[in-house]
């Protein structure tokens, strides 16, 4: 599998860079990678993402059968994110979200919240490990 991000330096540039002792871009690659290793969230820290994530009773690991357990804890209308499909962003906004109050940049920004919140849900459920 290959998969190419838009706007990165080609492979080519960065091997020259890499080799030529670029210590500025030495410095910014050393950062991105720690930065990919910490493990962040988006809307705060392990422990305040996961207190705010509604769970069930995890006291017994019943492996794929885990999606039977008891949700009396959980808030009517909550749905775990990683069963389902993500909700999609606004199809129509502003070239300026951030600064236009517009109802379809409201939305945009709404939603973007929205997909914070469900990001450090998954994350926590699916990335987290204890071994």
């Amino acid at each position: 599998v290959m998969l190419w991000v838009a706007g990165q330096l080609p492979l080519h540039i960065v091997r020259e860079r890499l080799m030529s002792g670029d210590s500025e871009f030495l410095r910014e690659l050393t950062e991105y990678v720690e930065s990919c290793l910490i493990g962040e969230f988006m809307t705060g820290s392990k422990d305040e993402v996961s207190a705010r994530v509604p769970r069930g009773d995890d006291s017994e690991d019943r492996g794929i059968h885990t999606i039977l357990v008891d949700k009396s804890g959980v808030p009517d209308g909550y749905v775990d994110p990683t069963l389902t499909l993500p909700e999609a962003p606004p199809a129509r906004f502003c070239d300026e979200p951030e600064s236009c109050r517009c109802p379809d940049c409201i939305a945009l920004l709404s939603w973007w919240e929205r997909f914070k919140l469900t990001l450090d849900d998954i994350l926590i459920r699916s990335n987290v490990h204890t071994c």
